[in-house]
């Protein structure tokens, strides 16, 4: 374990235990995972933050990552990085969970509900409301530390990880955006309604994506 602590610092509790569970240090080393992926966003945060001071910005934020990490770690993910008003969350790393794809619906689905608790308390300070959107998906990714030499991150590289990301930039507010991988893992135990096929420029074929409506019977 000599030098790890130059690698570990700031990573989250789970990595920091299976590190300690391995005396190999497997999981430092990037090798390919099936894993799920969610990007959640504060929609309407960029117009409405224009007139405020960097310390309620700053405050807004913290706010709103602080209530969604107690809902990610509940949900078994570990928060992979904060991304200026955006959070990344991986699933299924650095220990399995047989149900990563469901455990990313509840939690995008229980971000949505807290955030109006926020929204609330901000609405008078903003002028304007506050509200989640999110993109999940699952799929075969590269995960472990990555980086630079001076400073690897424990996170995850593929295209599953660039998907997620377009599907969390073409979501609406109060909007979860779930792709075709995810959606065929939990079928049958959430809701979803097919949109139309979202074209990315620089991608030969449109993705295919479902919006969310909740845990219950399939597909709408």
């Amino acid at each position: 374990m000599n030098g790890l602590r130059k690698l570990l610092g700031g990573i989250a509790a789970d990595v920091l235990r299976a590190v300690v569970r391995d005396p190999g240090e497997q999981v430092l080393r990037p090798g390919r995972r099936l894993v799920t992926i969610l990007f959640a966003r504060i929609r309407g945060f960029p117009p409405v933050s224009e007139p405020l001071q960097p310390e309620q910005m700053a405050e807004l934020l913290c706010e709103y990552f602080t209530e969604a990490t107690e809902i990610v770690d509940r949900h078994g993910g570990i928060v992979n990085k904060y991304i200026g008003d955006s959070i990344m969350v991986l699933y299924n790393v650095p220990l399995e969970d047989p149900e990563h794809a469901l455990n990313a619906v509840r939690t995008g689905l229980e971000l949505q509900e807290r955030t109006l608790a926020v929204s609330a308390r901000w609405e008078a300070k903003l002028g304007a409301p506050i509200r989640t959107a999110a993109g999940i998906n699952t799929g075969e990714v590269v995960v472990g530390f990555l980086g630079s030499q001076q400073r690897p991150e424990y996170t995850a590289v593929g295209d599953p990880v660039t998907v997620a990301s377009h599907l969390l930039e073409a979501a609406e507010p109060d909007t979860i955006l779930i792709g075709d991988a995810t959606s065929s893992v939990v079928q049958g135990v959430v809701r979803v309604e097919s949109v139309e096929p979202l074209r990315v420029e620089g991608r030969s074929r449109p993705i295919v994506a479902h919006r969310l409506v909740g845990i219950g019977i399939a597909h709408v």
